[in-house]
């Protein structure tokens, strides 16, 4: 490889970490694992254009690489690098006829870091498709051992949704995927909100409805879901239910009305928009009009149901607000109470004497001589003293909080199957003093 290195024209400046310089177009060689699989051979003649020499072309950004594995050397010799981020770039140099590209050298930690800077830089640029986005989203998973997909909208920068969305394409059978293909026109492309409704559908299903839904340019997707929904009717089949957290709803509101308030105001934005009924007939303005109020009906629907669980979600605030209050209150008014006297203190009393049996007389030696049985009573075993209630550290819903309180038998056995004793809540070892569930039902209680 050195050989043909230097037999290269001496204008080449061979790059090294952190200072960019100029390499032949075949030092370079595309990454495998690179996020986009599809170069638009138009977009591509457009870039070249733009770089040709006798168009005073330039290239305006410099090709990002990292130096190529040991195991890949011998077989991509004479490339020295592997494009991280350029491949449209350094394909078009081809096009136009250059002998030399600018490039720079970054250094990666692992193999992990430079597919996660693949995707960043690629995605960033010239946006991946929706099934490419998916699929690398995907790898990105497996090659950081992460478990759950709000780790990787972390690792990435985007939202949970978008993540999730964009996961929930590979569910889709090949024959699907194949539609969403960027090889595709964009106009006749699956959808993603058609893909969306498709992935929550069995295989056989998706197979029947993929082919026979309306296609096209000029399809749009509502009009896809529309006709979809109502065959998934006339089938009386159900979509795949998702069970979302209530976190993950909270997150999809915001982000349905971040992206609402930008769609609204873009679209008020334009200069045009005062002619938007120009060639049209009547029928479509108000079918338009009827579709925007439609939309604006349910968004005012799902309004009233937000603004009703809010309600809720204050009164119950104000409820335990008032809860604690008169907790609080009691507290005070038992402090308050007068203590009651304390009974004068009886003295003790000297024993009386013990009781002298009485005589015996004498009998003749061979006459049995007569029994005598004590008349004292022999002393009654002392009574377990039975213990009604007891008092324990147990968490008190009302004022949210481990406190000390007196509870009956019953009540600690409800406490204990609710997990509200203090060593429970605290997920901390038994107490010995504290019976268990069985114990209070039986002799512990006392103890």
């Amino acid at each position: 490889m050195d050989q043909v290195i230097n037999r290269q024209p001496p204008a080449f400046v061979w790059p090294t970490v952190g200072h960019p310089g100029r390499v032949p177009l075949n030092a370079l060689v595309p990454d495998p694992e690179q996020p986009r699989k599809d170069f638009n051979k138009e977009e591509l003649a457009a870039l070249a254009e733009t770089m040709k020499k006798e168009n005073d072309g330039e290239q305006r950004e410099i090709i990002t690489v990292a130096h190529l594995r040991a195991e890949d050397a011998a077989r991509y010799s004479p490339g020295r690098y592997s494009i991280v981020s350029g491949e449209r770039r350094w394909r078009a140099a081809h096009w136009a006829g250059l002998a030399d590209v600018e490039i720079r050298v970054k250094k990666y930690a692992s193999r992990a870091k430079q597919k996660l800077d693949m995707y960043m830089l690629n995605e960033g640029r010239v946006g991946l498709s929706n099934i490419e986005n998916a699929r690398y989203m995907a790898e990105l998973m497996r090659e950081f051992k992460l478990d759950t997909q709000e780790n990787l909208a972390q690792l990435i920068g985007k939202d949970q949704v978008y993540v999730s969305q964009h996961l929930s394409l590979l569910k889709l059978i090949p024959e699907v995927q194949a539609l969403m293909d960027p090889s595709i026109p964009e106009r006749s492309r699956l959808r993603m909100g058609t893909a969306l409704i498709l992935c929550r559908l069995d295989e056989s299903v998706q197979r029947d409805i993929s082919a026979r839904m309306p296609q096209g340019d000029g399809v749009s997707t509502r009009r896809q879901v529309d006709w979809i929904k109502a065959e998934l009717a006339k089938g009386d089949i159900k979509l795949e239910k998702r069970r979302l957290s209530a976190g993950t709803m909270r997150r999809v509101l915001l982000y349905f009305a971040e992206n609402f308030e930008k769609r609204v105001a873009e679209i008020s934005g334009f200069e045009e928009f005062d002619r938007i009924f120009d060639n049209a007939t009547l029928a479509q303005a108000q079918d338009l009009v009827g579709r925007v109020t439609d939309a604006q009906n349910e968004l005012e629907d799902l309004m009233k149901r937000i603004r009703g669980l809010l309600a809720q979600k204050e009164a119950a605030k104000n409820d335990t607000k008032t809860k604690a209050a008169a907790f609080v209150q009691r507290q005070v008014q038992l402090k308050e109470l007068p203590k009651p006297k304390e009974a004068p203190a009886v003295r003790p009393q000297a024993p009386a004497p013990p009781r002298q049996p009485p005589a015996v007389a004498l009998m003749p030696r061979r006459a049995s001589p007569p029994v005598f049985h004590a008349s004292k009573a022999a002393p009654e075993a002392p009574k377990a003293v039975r213990r009604v209630e007891r008092t324990f550290n147990v968490y008190d819903d009302v004022v949210g909080r481990i406190v000390s309180k007196l509870v009956t038998r019953e009540r600690y056995v409800e406490l204990w199957d609710a997990r509200k004793l203090g060593f429970q809540h605290e997920s901390k070892p038994k107490p010995e003093f504290m019976p268990t569930r069985k114990g209070a039902l039986g002799d512990e209680w006392n103890n």
